[in-house]
């Protein structure tokens, strides 16, 4: 059984006054548009994290087959967000941590990732498999169940970067020159271009 953690906690603050989660991208907000595709997709289970503005995205959601988990320490960092998902996840369980300001993800692509997975899962045990271009490493990222408690016992000030960087001879970079898994939307500027 797969879990997808959608991380929806953050300020949003290089885009000024602007929840980016709320920007429409084809006709409904950021938030369920990248929720579309991840629902159709072979994960299992969708934890949605949220923090900024968690009543308004909560009632946005509220009809949807998730699980809402709200991280009130959002601002300490995305760690303390991806530990809030991970205590409402199976402990056996791997993982998928994503973003909500990736759009333009497919259905197609999360099942791409998913399928490289489960072909090397059983011959690579304590995989993390990412997407990477050339040095470039994008999102979703998938980790195997035992990275769990390891990412929990985390400070939050800690990033999810420098922790996979712990672990080099475990990581598996599926190469990829599709846009979509690198193409996050962090200002209007970036929002702007995507569209055009």
């Amino acid at each position: 059984m797969l879990t997808a953690i959608l991380l929806a906690a953050g300020t949003s603050q290089r885009m000024g006054l602007h929840n980016k989660l709320l920007l429409p991208i084809h006709g409904q907000p950021m938030i369920l548009n990248t929720l579309a595709q991840l629902l159709k997709s072979n994960v299992d289970h969708i934890i949605v994290v949220t923090g900024h503005q968690s009543t308004l995205i909560n009632e946005m959601l509220i009809d949807l087959d998730i699980h809402i988990v709200h991280n009130p320490n959002y601002q300490d960092g995305m760690v303390t967000s991806i530990q809030a998902g991970l205590k409402h996840k199976d402990l056996s369980s791997p993982f998928m941590i994503t973003h909500a300001d990736l759009p333009w993800i497919k259905t197609a692509d999360y099942n791409w990732l998913i399928d490289h997975y489960l072909q090397f899962r059983d011959e690579r045990p304590s995989m993390i498999l990412q997407p990477v271009n050339n040095q470039t490493t994008g999102h979703p990222v998938i980790f195997d169940a035992q990275y769990t408690q390891k990412i929990l016992a985390l400070s939050g000030k800690k990033n999810l970067k420098s922790f996979v960087q712990q672990f080099q001879s475990s990581i598996y970079r599926v190469k990829t020159h599709k846009k979509c898994f690198f193409a996050d939307i962090d200002t209007l500027e970036d929002y702007n271009k995507s569209r055009s």
